[in-house]
């Protein structure tokens, strides 16, 4: 039986977290290069490594990043934005490892930070996913963890 543990992440997990977050979202990149084509991928995405990276190194500086230890191992990350003034917690920069996936760890990420969002007073939590492939198994994920309510978008782009 694993033993899990979600903690705060520390400066220390970042590499790894960056070295989880660039794995998990080749898919999800390589699908808007697909849809997109080249010149307009590269226009709007440049550096998607450089960006997510970033991204990621942002949430553990700024204190809302968590870490998923299965058996002393990181095994995912969920990062979340809380609003006071709304009462509205925002799910964003997540992943569980592929190493990892199919042990429960993504639902055991979204009931941590649900509750962590109730000890502040949120009153509701969002997520926001793509359409595409890519995104599949993040959408599974949010349904397992009882997010129902959506609303469906498109985003279009256009080389000037």
């Amino acid at each position: 039986m694993s033993e899990y543990n979600i903690r705060p992440a520390t400066p220390e997990d970042t590499d790894t977290l960056v070295k989880i977050a660039l794995n998990e979202w080749k898919a999800i990149y390589e699908g808007y290069r697909q849809q997109m084509g080249d010149e307009l991928y590269f226009t709007f995405f440049p550096d998607c490594n450089a960006d997510k990276e970033a991204q990621i190194r942002r949430n553990v500086a700024a204190g809302n990043c968590f870490v998923t230890e299965c058996d002393g191992k990181i095994a995912g990350f969920i990062n979340y934005v809380y609003s006071e003034a709304e009462k509205i917690g925002t799910i964003s920069n997540n992943a569980v490892s592929s190493e990892f996936r199919g042990r429960g760890i993504g639902p055991r990420q979204y009931e941590f930070i649900f509750d962590r969002l109730r000890s502040l007073g949120a009153i509701a939590v969002k997520v926001t996913t793509g359409l595409d492939e890519g995104h599949a198994p993040a959408r599974r994920a949010y349904e397992k963890a009882g997010f129902s309510a959506n609303t469906k978008s498109i985003t279009y782009y256009k080389k000037l």
